[in-house]
């Protein structure tokens, strides 16, 4: 138990941990590849607005350093970037190809590059690494390329580096959350081992005043009679011991961290086994038990806690039901399912799986006359747990209570 909640202590906190750093990296890098983009693009509106040129530089001056341009754009930034023009008439022809301003495309594939760009409807995008803007001009169409690849290529650095960097500080943290996980849980681990010391030691005590007062009421009952008082008396004392015994071995169960006794068995027989036990009981109580159970099917597991697990089900079942119970095993896929179902009322419909918590009765069986202490369903739930598996209790109807087992 208190492995699986440090388990989910660390799980949560890496969980947390890796959203936060997966937004600031996925924001970081989105920003940056929008940063390139951007300035491509006042690059492109600057080339747009002088027909496919930088405008005439500044002549050079007496000072060293001259005034920037607009938009982030240098007097340095003309002889630094690399683009290429092809300019359309009004019918749709190829006039001019300028790639003068840079060196890796020749007029043919420049011509490629802007027959691909003006067959879509997009008039500004990527194209590989070129950031291309279509205009329309008074005399036809001019499409514009900027080489991107510097760019691109740091702001792809960019990310791997920050992708390397991010999965190193996870698992620094992880290592760091895994050490210190101990210490964060400590105050939990104590109080928990306060909380099983005082379900043992107060079911241990609770035994004897029990069998002492068992044992006078028998003696009262031979001396002067079976009355109602005595009858009530040994009915709470049942009850009590049950609860106690219960309490015991849930408190068991509880401190197993892993199954201490494995090996394999035939499963259909311990459920028959278990069934069979409970075919009078529900005949005496005019009560209709039957089963659907495929044979021969092994399981590798504790085969004393899962026949405890089928009897806690099924005298859960025959004691709440109208009339009618069914117990079905079946082998699906690589799995084995046990599903017990009883016709009842007062429940709810769709997930029920609240009737697992530790002392839960529904306020309609606080209210009948059937005894109970809420821990059974308890204990089958830890019993499928510690051997890794999966439960649900569920009605689809609110007439027909349902508890499946996935093993």
């Amino acid at each position: 138990m208190i492995k699986k909640i440090q388990k989910q202590f660390i799980i949560i906190a890496m969980v947390a941990i890796f959203s936060v750093l997966a937004i600031i990296m996925v924001t970081i890098n989105v920003i940056n590849y929008d940063k390139v983009g951007e300035f491509a693009d006042t690059v492109l509106d600057s080339l747009s607005s002088n027909n496919g040129e930088f405008g005439t530089p500044p002549p050079q001056g007496e000072e060293s350093v001259r005034p920037p341009m607009e938009n982030g754009m240098t007097n340095e930034t003309p002889f630094e970037t690399r683009f290429f023009t092809v300019k359309y008439n009004l019918d749709g022809e190829i006039v001019n190809v300028n790639v003068s301003k840079i060196f890796s495309i020749n007029e043919e594939q420049a011509e490629e590059y802007a027959n691909n760009v003006t067959s879509g409807n997009k008039d500004k995008g990527y194209n590989n690494f070129y950031r291309y803007k279509v205009t329309e001009k008074e005399d036809g169409k001019l499409v514009i390329f900027v080489d991107c690849t510097r760019g691109l290529t740091n702001a792809n650095q960019f990310l791997q580096t920050s992708i390397i960097i991010s999965i190193a500080g996870l698992l620094c943290v992880f290592l760091l959350v895994l050490f210190f996980s101990k210490k964060a849980m400590a105050p939990i681990i104590k109080s928990y081992e306060k909380q099983k010391h005082f379900i043992t030691d107060s079911s241990h005590e609770l035994k004897t005043p029990l069998t002492i007062i068992s044992a006078n009421n028998e003696i009262t009952e031979l001396e002067s009679g079976e009355t109602d008082c005595t009858k009530s008396i040994a009915r709470q004392v049942t009850r009590m011991t049950s609860m106690v015994k219960s309490l015991t071995a849930l408190s068991k169960i509880d401190e197993q961290e892993a199954l201490e006794e494995k090996e394999k068995f035939n499963f259909s027989d311990a459920v028959l086994d278990v069934y069979a036990q409970f075919e009078n009981i529900a005949r005496t109580q005019q009560k209709i038990l039957t089963k659907k159970v495929e044979e021969n099917i092994e399981y590798v597991g504790d085969e004393k806690i899962i026949r405890q697990l089928v009897n806690v089900l099924l005298d859960n079942a025959v004691k709440y039901s109208f009339n009618k119970i069914n117990v079905e095993l079946a082998r699906v896929k690589n799995h084995i399912e046990l599903k017990v179902t009883n016709n009842t009322n007062g429940i709810e419909e769709g997930n029920l799986n609240k009737y697992f918590d530790r002392f839960y009765r529904s306020d309609e069986m606080r209210a009948s006359a059937i005894e109970g202490n809420g821990i059974g369903l308890s204990i089958v739930k830890e019993i499928v747990e510690l051997h890794k598996g999966k439960i649900s209790a569920y009605s689809e109807d609110g007439e027909i209570f349902v508890i499946k087992i996935i093993l």
